[in-house]
């Protein structure tokens, strides 16, 4: 039982959850889509602000470059596959150096790029009657509409929107930091020393 609990801990604490459950939600919701609604119907959830409908989109993330080329759907599977399995191998190499939002953030990225990676790679007109991703959330702004999308879109942008946030604070943390330290007006040799010594002292501690 002990086990049971620390193996369940491990998961929880890995994040890897979150990146399943971003995928099936994602995969879930397209396919209830797929079947239910006819293409390009719209079912107004919100007049105005909010609707469904079914679109296959051939190119990437909000209908970019959905021009119908077969080379240019072979080029964005090709990019969808370098950045899932090298967003993956960082956020595995990192892990240890994350902190939660930031483990958060990653795993929703990963979970939905991997979400549109499994549309754009496996369906096709020959093996299940349409081409792309399905996209069917749509947004108007100002009376316009913003964007037609899926839940792995949002996951991903979500994601990227925290990571840039959290990035933001900690680069204003590190600049009052510095400047509460007087790093501001050292020389550039005596900056160039300070730094050395945090960087040994780093490395102290994570030996440790």
């Amino acid at each position: 039982m002990e086990k049971f609990k620390k193996a369940l801990k491990a998961i929880f604490n890995s994040y890897i959850w979150v990146m399943v459950l971003v995928f099936i939600v994602d995969i879930v919701t397209k396919w209830i889509i797929e079947k239910n609604v006819a293409d390009d119907q719209t079912i107004v959830v919100i007049k105005g602000f909010f609707e469904i409908i079914k679109v296959h989109n051939t190119g990437m993330a909000f209908s970019i470059g959905a021009s119908g080329e077969l080379y240019w759907r072979i080029i964005f599977i090709v990019i969808s596959l370098g950045f899932s399995i090298g967003l993956s191998v960082y956020y595995a190499k990192q892990f240890k150096k994350l902190n939660t939002i930031k483990k958060v953030a990653l795993a929703m990225i990963i979970g939905g790029a991997v979400g549109n990676l499994i549309d754009r790679s496996f369906y096709w007109t020959a093996t299940t009657g349409f081409d792309g991703v399905i996209d069917f959330l749509r947004f108007y702004i100002f009376g316009e509409p913003f964007a037609t999308f899926n839940v792995a879109d949002a996951s991903l942008v979500i994601g990227v929107i925290i990571l840039i946030i959290v990035l933001i604070i900690e680069l204003i943390k590190e600049s009052i930091d510095k400047a509460k330290r007087g790093e501001y007006k050292m020389t550039n040799e005596e900056y160039m020393e300070n730094l050395k010594k945090e960087e040994e002292a780093s490395k102290t501690q994570n030996n440790e």
